[in-house]
């Protein structure tokens, strides 16, 4: 499922996060505004979330004895 929903209508859009629970975007545009605005919001999350994978802490384990 994706992150991110789009809900338009011919006045207005919203974009939902489902992972924060709450509406992100909305405005007055074309559907084909909103999904541009979406496209763009997918990739910039997926980049956050590589980033935060990558750049967290490595955690040694703790089997090895050493204090």
């Amino acid at each position: 499922m994706e992150p991110l929903q789009i809900v338009a209508n011919r006045e207005e859009y919203k974009i939902f996060d489902r992972d924060q629970g709450k509406t992100v975007v909305t405005g007055i545009a074309s559907f084909r505004g909103a999904w541009a605005i979406y496209e763009r919001l997918v990739s910039l999350k997926d980049a956050i979330t590589r980033y935060a994978k990558q750049a967290a802490p490595h955690r040694p384990s703790m089997d090895h004895g050493t204090v």
